[in-house]
């Protein structure tokens, strides 16, 4: 047995849900028999995450010894998973509440970035050795699959798997939403929450493109960090209303709902929209009878995947090979082995804070 193959099959054997006086159940395998259970069968096997219901994410999702991917056929590639981040979108499908995702049993993770090991016949453009960014819902919270390379998007050789991991969602959301706004520099942005995951994308490419970013945030926010990222101006959301507001800004882009929404509207020129891309506070956005009816103020939303379908399979990718070159960096709280998913998963979950700023990312390199 190899020395990292080893090293996995231990940390397999040895795994601990967030309480760490309880053993983690995997499959229904009783503690007593897990060492056995690995030692006799994961040598043939990969490791996958996958849930099996819906509900609390620390119930329904699994991490269990599964078949390797398969060789590729025609038109097919095997990869070899990087890394992989626990995305809200992620938390989102296990408890139910998401649209789109695959039906239970079905393998987690949303995107990531992978190294391609093998192709099959019929494939150009895409050769063993290449990154690429897997297809958004592939299932990529595993260490191998198969798929189609009319889906992949091969990435800079020399890019950061960690950092390219969070571009599919966080980072094509951000160029979405700029696009969508069709500002020209000198124009400005109001959003929340400015120290996000596609806040944090929103300011670096707005820098690029001369317009200026305000930012909502909570009080525990590392201002300093988003500022060197090209933020124009941070603002705690409790002590808003008694700063004075530099400007009235054309667009405002909500990723918090509830009462920001209306934080962000008092804020817009007249006629200005708030474009709702999610909700963190779990309440839909309220905007006032003053901004909606006296000021002409609007809000829209924005999904991801609506947009994707309508700007075409070719155009995405160069959007993402175009980020990728861009030099953008997003905050990573931790990154963890796959072996070690339960310490993820209870990372990802826990209360933001000076530990929790960031991405908590699942690395599949061997």
């Amino acid at each position: 047995m190899t020395r990292g193959l080893s090293h996995r099959v231990a940390g397999l054997c040895n795994l601990r849900g967030s309480d760490a006086t309880k053993p983690l159940q995997i499959s229904g395998w009783s503690r007593r028999g897990l060492k056995l259970r690995c030692l006799a069968s994961y040598l043939a096997q990969m490791l996958a995450v996958y849930h099996r219901g819906l509900g609390d994410p620390r119930k329904v999702w699994v991490l269990d010894a599964m078949a390797e991917a398969p060789e590729p056929g025609e038109g097919e590639a095997r990869l070899q998973m990087l890394a992989s981040p626990i995305d809200p979108m992620d938390l989102l499908i296990a408890r139910g509440l998401y649209p789109v995702g695959g039906a239970p049993p079905a393998i987690a993770g949303s995107e990531g970035v992978a190294r391609v090991e093998s192709v099959g016949a019929a494939v150009e453009g895409i050769k063993p050795g290449d990154q690429v960014a897997v297809p958004l819902r592939a299932g990529c919270w595993r260490e191998q699959l198969t798929v189609t390379t009319k889906d992949l998007v091969v990435l800079p050789a020399d890019s950061d798997p960690v950092q390219a991991s969070m571009l599919r969602v966080n980072g094509l959301s951000a160029h979405a939403l700029l696009d969508m706004a069709g500002l020209s520099p000198g124009q400005a942005i109001i959003q929340s929450p400015g120290g996000g995951g596609v806040g944090q994308y929103v300011i670096q490419l707005a820098a690029q493109r001369g317009i200026r970013t305000y930012n909502l945030v909570g009080e525990d926010e590392d201002s300093e960090y988003l500022l060197g990222l090209g933020a124009t101006a941070i603002f705690p959301r409790r002590s808003l209303d008694r700063k004075v507001f530099p400007e009235r800004a054309a667009i405002a882009f909500d990723g918090s709902g509830g009462a920001i929404s209306a934080q962000l509207a008092e804020r817009l020129e007249d006629g200005g929209c708030v474009i709702c891309y999610g909700a963190m506070t779990r309440k839909a956005g309220q905007l006032g009878v003053t901004e909606t009816v006296f000021r002409d103020i609007s809000m829209r939303g924005f999904w991801l995947r609506r947009w994707s379908s309508a700007r075409g399979r070719d155009r995405v990718h160069t959007d993402l090979q175009r980020l990728a070159k861009a030099g953008l960096h997003n905050r990573v709280a931790a990154s963890y082995p796959l072996n070690e998913f339960p310490l993820a998963l209870a990372h990802a979950l826990s209360e933001r804070g000076e530990g929790r700023r960031g991405r908590v990312i699942l690395r599949m390199d061997r």
